[in-house]
């Protein structure tokens, strides 16, 4: 059996900009978008560098923004710590000789219980708009359909499925959670809104688009945007816990 893998895009480093810089950006509630205080950064060189050394720590304010001083170039895995959140990992780039602003990270609240699955979807400056779409059965021998238009999903009096936050402007999460599952098969996908109906756009493909998947408490698959032009990525389809 045949497996592809699609690994995070990895910003090359010019020797122009080798020596140190300093990095900051913001951590969000991936279910408000709102700042998150005295979130715990961990930071180890490399990226899906989860163990290993620590080579510089720090500490959200109480708008969740954080600066680190002093980084050689390259690329660092952070590693958010905080008490009642899934502990996440994001990677940071330091450029030698500046300030790379907008170094964001994003964490999930441990409240998911049972077959609850939150899909958290981030990404960089450009384009500015990636919308998230779930679709799943309804219950009634069809399909619903959670996007921008139409944000919850209902059934029987008890909400299956929300998009909890809906970013129009780059860098902030945008987060679709399943809170119960109906028999039958989910799809999620992500549209390019910004570029509508272009099929020959690569700016999706160059979005740095990252989905993590969250069951219970853990971190349970990530998914990085494949090399593809065009605006629509299928990313997975979900039935039960496969």
């Amino acid at each position: 059996m045949s497996v592809t893998k699609t690994l995070e895009t990895v910003l090359q480093i010019d020797t122009n900009h080798s020596g140190t810089g300093d990095v900051s950006g913001k951590i969000s509630d991936s279910t408000t978008g709102s700042g998150i205080a005295n979130v715990a950064l961990n930071l180890r060189k490399g990226i899906n560098a989860t163990t290993g050394t620590i080579v510089k720590t720090a500490t959200c304010d109480s708008s969740g923004i954080f600066q680190i001083i002093g980084l050689e170039a390259g690329q660092y895995t952070a590693e958010t710590v905080k008490a009642n959140y899934i502990t996440g990992y994001f990677t940071i780039t330091a450029i030698g000789g500046i300030t790379n602003e907008n170094q964001n990270g994003s964490i999930s609240p441990s409240n998911l219980t049972g077959e609850g699955i939150r899909i958290q979807l981030t990404w960089g400056q450009n384009p500015y708009d990636l919308d998230s779409h779930l679709t799943g059965p309804n219950g009634a021998d069809g399909r619903f359909h959670v996007y921008f238009s139409n944000k919850s999903f209902v059934f029987n009096g008890e909400t299956i499925a929300d998009l909890d936050v809906d970013d129009t402007w780059s860098y902030e999460p945008e987060t679709v959670t399943i809170y119960k599952q109906i028999s039958g098969f989910y799809r999620y996908s992500i549209h390019d809104y910004s570029n509508g109906g272009s099929t020959n756009s690569s700016a999706l493909a160059n979005s740095g688009a990252k989905v993590t998947v969250y069951q219970g408490n853990h971190i349970v698959s990530t998914f990085d945007v494949p090399n593809n032009p065009g605006t629509l990525w299928t990313v997975f389809e979900l039935s039960g816990t496969t």
